[in-house]
């Protein structure tokens, strides 16, 4: 009996993984375009997971004081076990977990959509590709940050959401591990918090269309779930502030949040509110991403008012509502192709193919039309999605987002070359790119971009003397470096002790500042040039400013 069971799970996982076999080599295929990249912002977790696995604890560098300067703890954790084990490399591990993560949410969501929402396979297989053929869920998931995990959670939780929501008495051992998978996508990212509410809101979902046939179950799953999410992030909360002194993360501090842009421009914030949610819209995949969106709304509003609108739909529609707002609710972000949507687009994707397959089962269809305008209908938004993201991708592999290897060859190994030449033995950089520069550099690393120094954190915008003091007077870096958006930022002109201290290895003029122009380049103190200045202008003629 046992072998016949054995079997029959067996045949039905290996029919599961044939299914989502086309999405899966679509998304290898596409990754393989970026294969070699890995963003700068990643070498922050790994440089972290590195220190914990030797050891050193949870810090930037060796030595320094923790300060939560990640905001993916349990990305964070995975790394730094993978580092234990002795199978950790800079690109080929993140790419491989990432993969693994993939592949494994495309099969936890097609069970989503032909267990829980009774789809075709053919409607799992097109949500799938459609959504590995995204430009920006590709370079995202394989990025090195922690999308791929954030997206495997997430469809763990909306797969064990929807089959506890229907089941007619729901275990509470499955309450309890939905209620842990809340408090791991909390872990993945800080506003991973929201998702609490997703068990829930398909919890008042499911009673709206009748998935329960009498109230007494809710409230034992209710009560199971909230309490496993309550005590075991609790816990980690208790952890965080006995390790790090704070509730929140360093990183709330030094990127804010949307609830203080809103109190900060009032009104108006509600205007970019919606504003951004056209440009996301928009972004998924120009005029295509618009249309695709008033289309959902048609079909949606279409289907609920002939009562065809089942709890599966509603629940994947809740998601995307969710999901959405999660990315609204952060600040706005200025790399290219919307990491922080990365969950929406999963939702998007497959709300708008199960609700478009609905559409068109129309009993007033017969069913050859009905066949027919799906293959169709797939065959269109295929051949688009190829159209629209193939240029995409080709771009951003040409120009790939702030490159690891790129910034370890512009940063690290630049300053630890001048540290080399001008005899700095224990040498300092205050600098932006953080990934590759803890990775790599011998350099003690004080962090302009804020995430790994609480001083710099809360005092570069907010109360810039105290901020110029911690620098001038407390940090004293041996190297300044700033480019762009962060000279503007940081505005070290417009403090007179930086002249006085610091002298140019190169510069340029970015333009004008407060009172003074505004200046990026890379700059040593004044001790250390002394009597090395033929050193100093062959350095600076090397022009990488």
């Amino acid at each position: 009996m046992s072998t016949t069971v054995e079997t029959t799970v067996t045949r039905r996982a290996t029919g599961q993984f044939i299914w989502v076999a086309i999405p899966s080599l679509v998304f290898l295929l596409h990754a393989a375009l970026f294969a070699t990249w890995i963003v700068d912002d990643a070498g922050i977790s790994f440089a972290y997971a590195r220190n914990l696995a030797l050891g050193y604890g949870l810090v930037s560098q060796p030595g320094l004081p923790p300060v939560e300067g990640y905001s993916n703890p349990l990305w964070v954790f995975l790394l730094a076990l993978l580092y234990r084990l002795h199978l950790f490399t800079v690109i080929a591990t993140p790419k491989i977990v990432s993969c693994v993560l993939v592949i494994g949410a495309f099969l936890l969501l097609s069970r989503v959509m032909t267990r829980a929402a009774g789809a075709s396979k053919a409607a799992g297989v097109v949500a799938l590709t459609l959504l590995a053929l995204n430009t920006s869920f590709v370079v995202w998931t394989t990025s090195g940050l922690e999308n791929p995990l954030y997206v495997f959670l997430l469809s763990a939780l909306t797969c064990g959401s929807l089959e506890l929501v229907t089941h007619p008495r729901p275990p509470r051992s499955q309450a309890i591990a939905v209620g842990l998978l809340a408090t791991a996508i909390a872990l993945t990212r800080s506003e991973g918090v929201l998702y609490f509410a997703a068990f829930p809101m398909l919890l008042l979902v499911s009673r709206a269309y009748r998935a329960y046939r009498g109230a007494a179950p809710v409230a034992p799953a209710l009560l199971s779930y909230t309490a496993a999410f309550a005590l075991s992030l609790g816990a980690f909360l208790l952890f965080r502030w006995h390790y790090f002194g704070e509730l929140l993360p360093n990183t709330y501090y030094a990127k804010g949040t949307a609830f203080s842009a809103a109190a900060q421009y009032g009104p108006m914030f509600a205007l970019s509110f919606i504003w951004r949610l056209l440009e996301l819209v928009a972004g998924i995949g120009g005029l295509i991403g618009v249309l695709a969106a008033a289309w959902l709304l048609f079909a949606a509003g279409y289907l609920m008012s002939a009562r065809r609108f089942g709890m599966a739909r509603a629940g994947l529609v809740t998601m995307t509502i969710l999901t959405g707002t999660a990315y609204l609710l952060l600040p706005p972000d200025w790399m290219k192709e919307y990491r922080f949507a990365t969950p929406f687009l999963v939702f998007f994707y497959l709300t708008i193919v199960l609700i478009t397959a609905d559409f068109l089962g129309d009993p007033g269809l017969t069913r050859r039309r009905g066949v027919t305008a799906a293959i169709a209908v797939a065959t269109l938004a295929l051949g688009g999605s190829v159209l629209v993201f193939a240029g995409r991708s080709l771009a951003f592999m040409r120009e790939p987002e702030v490159d690891f290897a790129g910034v370890k060859g512009w940063i690290s190994d630049r300053f630890d070359r001048y540290a080399d030449e001008l005899a700095v033995a224990q040498g300092s950089l205050l600098v932006p790119d953080l990934g590759a520069t803890l990775w790599y550099s011998r350099l003690r690393v004080y962090d302009l971009g804020k995430l790994c120094d609480k001083t710099i954190a809360r005092t570069m915008v907010k109360h810039p003397p105290a901020f110029y003091h911690y620098v001038f007077e407390v940090a004293k870096p041996t190297f300044i470096h700033t480019h762009g958006n962060w000279s503007y930022y940081a505005m070290l002109d417009e403090d007179p002790r930086f002249r006085r201290d610091y002298v140019p290895i190169s510069e340029v003029r970015e333009g004008e500042g407060k009172t003074h122009p505004v200046f990026s380049g890379d700059y040593v103190r004044k001790e250390i040039a002394r009597g090395q200045e033929a050193t100093l202008e062959r350095l600076g003629r090397e022009g990488y400013f």
